[in-house]
């Protein structure tokens, strides 16, 4: 949790209340612990023993085709578009008590998209393309999250629990020709960050999207960059889910 002050500006933000109550005597871990790894063309971030991926996050400055949790929910592992560059895996991880689960959904097309079940929260996200990911973007009321990417086919994951009063922030870069573009989305004051994800809109030459967590600020960094910057116009989104 951030200890500053100051006001947040041009950003969207929306709130969300569980469909279904927490279970009695549970509790969220909050803040979740943050785990961050590094290694060249994988990297994988472990949860401490004792807890379950709550949400996740991955970066390569040439760029990212797979943001995956495992099915147990004990790790997760980013990997590159680029199999000789370097890569970041970051895990927000809790205890049961939320009992979290993942939901997946995927195929051939550019796009998937997968919905938590009736009366749970989307806590976390992750995403894979057969070529390299142009987007995870959670919806504003936290119940789906939707992947974009190039190389033909798509898979979309979400970590789905009861989550109570989470919050999503979006902040978007400007719509213009210039690259790189960096959007930096961070929690409210007094929340945590859960997860961590971004987008492209338009530009199709883009060839690097990462989000890169930053657990101490409680914030995301979307940053984009066009292999060959021109008239196109592109943007980059962060998003930052909060509790």
């Amino acid at each position: 949790m951030r200890a500053r002050s100051g006001l947040v500006t041009g950003v969207l933000v929306a709130g969300l209340v569980a469909g279904a109550p927490v279970a009695a005597g549970a509790a969220v871990t909050n803040p979740p612990v943050g785990v961050g790894a590094s290694g060249i063309g994988t990297a994988t971030a472990v949860c401490p023993q004792g807890t379950l991926v709550y949400g996740t996050g991955g970066n390569s400055r040439r760029g990212v085709r797979a943001v995956v949790p495992d099915s147990q929910l004990r790790r997760v592992t980013v990997t590159a578009a680029d199999p000789a560059a370097a890569v970041t895996a970051y895990a927000l991880c809790g205890g049961p008590a939320a009992a979290p689960r993942l939901v997946a959904a995927g195929g051939q097309g550019s796009s998937a998209t997968v919905a938590c079940p009736d009366g749970t929260t989307l806590s976390g996200t992750g995403g894979a393309a057969s070529g390299f990911l142009t987007g995870i973007a959670p919806n504003l009321d936290l119940g789906t999250v939707t992947v974009t990417g190039t190389g033909g086919s798509t898979r979309a994951y979400g970590i789905c629990g009861d989550f109570p009063n989470l919050l999503l922030v979006k902040v978007s870069s400007p719509y213009d020709a210039e690259s790189p573009k960096v959007a930096t989305a961070d929690c409210p004051i007094g929340m945590d960050l859960f997860n961590g994800s971004a987008t492209v809109k338009d530009g199709g030459n883009i060839i690097a999207l990462g989000a890169a967590l930053n657990f101490a600020a409680d914030s995301v960094t979307a940053t984009g960059w066009d292999v060959s910057p021109g008239l196109a116009r592109w943007s980059v989104t962060a998003f930052a889910t909060c509790g």
